[in-house]
């Protein structure tokens, strides 16, 4: 099951707008009147998501990763020539840092199938990232050298991002049990 964590997602539709400004109106004494416009509510929804995401940042910014302190990213990259795999270490990192790794128009983070994952839709394609602790800060670990190399080598070659994947469950750590633990 999907738990989205954040998305910069915002419904914007007519019944959405309007409940919000019955909202932001509870304290009018002339309810009749719309005291903000559809842009002045939209502003608001805005600030309040982007609020939303620094409670986030706040949130898991403080909880203590078990293994390491590097988290990696790795994902599948949408391209204007194809989608490639790549990858992005995180060191010295707090959980929080994944929220500065998206780059795209329309960004969600979520928790699914036992990963903390990332969508990522921009102008050339779509980015999908999973992000993992890696079980050691050492990157001169022989097993993290040669994970990075395979997943920086693999490319658009399916084989070769099947076999990445499969070193990246055996060599890292999910992400999704400090969510769980704040959350439930």
């Amino acid at each position: 099951m999907k738990h989205v964590i954040w998305t910069n997602e915002i419904d914007t539709g007519d019944e959405a707008i309007r409940e919000y400004r019955n909202f932001l109106e509870l304290g009018d004494p002339d309810p009749s009147e719309d005291i903000f416009t559809n842009e002045d509510v939209m502003r608001f929804m805005m600030d309040d998501n982007d609020q939303n995401l620094e409670d986030e940042h706040a949130n898991i910014s403080n909880v203590d990763m078990e293994h390491s302190s590097t988290i990696l990213c790795v994902g599948t990259l949408g391209l204007w020539h194809g989608t490639v795999m790549g990858y992005k270490l995180l060191e010295d990192a707090t959980l929080d840092k994944i929220f500065g790794v998206a780059v795209g128009d329309y960004v969600e983070f979520y928790e699914e199938d036992g990963d903390v994952q990332c969508l990522d839709a921009h102008h050339d394609g779509t980015n999908h990232y999973v992000f993992r602790e890696l079980k050691t800060d050492d990157l001169a670990d022989p097993e993290i050298e040669e994970l990075l190399g395979i997943i920086g080598n693999a490319g658009k070659d399916k084989e070769r991002q099947e076999i990445a994947w499969q070193l990246v469950n055996e060599r890292t750590c999910s992400l999704s049990h400090y969510w769980r633990e704040l959350y439930g």
